[in-house]
């Protein structure tokens, strides 16, 4: 929801075709990947005022491009602007855990000494590792790196929140891994 720069490459917020392709989602959960830059409570109000514009119901997920997070000073714009969960706890070049947890943590707030109300959800998986930090294997290597992670998961009842590209979702390599995930996740 951001105008484009260096960072961001991205179809107009204004477009028709955006407008349409997002209202087609609307019956899922949907929430702002706020661009690069947007490090204050007025850029994310505004990318996620523009959001809101084309959906019509409250923004209330988040993660942040290229996993920037600044710690409290992010959590705390989010919650500003009416974000509840977001989804940025990942490390961007291995598979786990950033806070060693699996499940949604609710942020403490040491300046005012209370835990709130919005929630920390750790990504533990991402396609970009094995893009940019890892883009040496094969998607059968990146399957036998995921498999005991998923199968300790598992044993423990961890929770598993991937995240995907749309731009690496295009490639087979993590159209294959996708689908690979999804018959694990979903096999009982």
């Amino acid at each position: 929801m951001s105008d484009e720069d260096k960072h961001d490459s991205n179809v107009s917020p204004n477009s028709t075709l955006l407008y349409f392709q997002i209202n087609a989602l609307s019956n899922f959960q949907i929430g702002i990947h706020p661009s690069y830059n947007t490090t204050t409570f007025e850029k994310i109000k505004i990318e996620t005022t523009r959001l809101f514009q084309i959906l019509d119901k409250p923004i209330t997920l988040s993660r942040q491009h290229f996993l920037r997070f600044k710690f409290p000073e992010t959590i705390l714009n989010l919650m500003q602007n009416n974000i509840e969960i977001d989804y940025t706890l990942a490390y961007p070049d291995v598979i786990g855990f950033r806070a060693g947890y699996s499940r949604e943590i609710n942020f403490f707030d040491l300046t005012k000494n209370i835990t709130t109300k919005f929630t920390l959800q750790p990504s533990s998986l991402m396609d970009a590792t094995f893009e940019y930090y890892q883009n040496n294997l094969t998607n059968d290597e990146i399957l036998d790196k995921f498999l005991p992670f998923f199968y300790l998961l598992k044993k423990i009842n961890g929770k598993l929140v991937p995240i995907f590209h749309n731009d690496l979702l295009a490639i087979d390599k993590y159209q294959q891994f996708f689908k690979s995930i999804n018959q694990l996740a979903t096999h009982k």
